[in-house]
């Protein structure tokens, strides 16, 4: 599903991430961690093919990362998600995907506010929006930047279920998280980056048994 080969990520000649390699085969789960400002958006990024400027080979799907058809079977949640607020959340969803209604009572999204305009939602509200339409696309590669970022535990637990759930029917995920515990809980491996390359490629368990006293 995914292929990197010595890939080096350079932003005006300087190198930001270096000699990454790492394959992710069809129904893995995989929790991407590091520290702020450690490259986590910038490869996710670069393997959506919005950051050019790389050395070496990183594929989706078999195809390329420059060619567009390696995107054509892929859905993407930004870290900051935001639509068009003249929309209702109705109208955004019946757009984009079909048969959303099991994962909206999933996520507990109040069902009453889809016929709203979508600039009466709330952060919390808009930030489920995105995760509806995430979970509800049938895509067989899923990618997040910070999936569980700012939602409130009882959302967080629903999202795991969700991705543990849609892991197991084959779909695979790559999504990035500054928490350990979702490595843990939605995670099947871990990627860690440090010092501009990835440090650890394997068992989440085994990472926080040596890193989390």
């Amino acid at each position: 599903m995914i292929f990197v080969e010595n890939l080096t990520i350079s932003r005006k000649g300087l190198p930001l991430l270096k000699e990454l390699s790492f394959h992710i085969k069809p129904g893995e789960s995989v929790a991407l961690m590091g520290l702020n400002g450690t490259g986590k958006s910038t490869l996710l990024k670069t393997l959506l093919g919005l950051h050019l400027d790389y050395e070496g080979a990183a594929t989706l799907m078999g195809q390329s990362i420059d060619k567009p058809l390696a995107r054509e079977n892929i859905t993407y949640l930004p870290e900051r998600f935001s639509i068009n607020s003249s929309l209702t959340g109705e109208h955004y969803l019946d757009f984009f995907v079909n048969h959303y209604e099991n994962i909206v009572i999933e996520l507990d999204f109040p069902q009453d506010a889809l016929p709203q305009k979508i600039k009466t939602y709330s952060k919390g509200m808009l930030q489920k929006l995105g995760l509806i339409h995430f979970f509800a696309q049938q895509k067989a590669l899923k990618i997040a930047d910070e999936i569980m970022s700012g939602l409130d535990f009882k959302t967080r637990r629903s999202v795991q279920k969700l991705l543990q759930q849609q892991q197991a029917h084959g779909t695979t995920f790559l999504f990035t998280t500054h928490t350990f515990q979702d490595a843990l809980e939605a995670a099947t491996r871990l990627l860690y980056i440090d010092n501009k390359t990835i440090s650890f490629d394997g068992n989440p368990h085994i990472w926080c048994e040596k890193n989390i006293a």
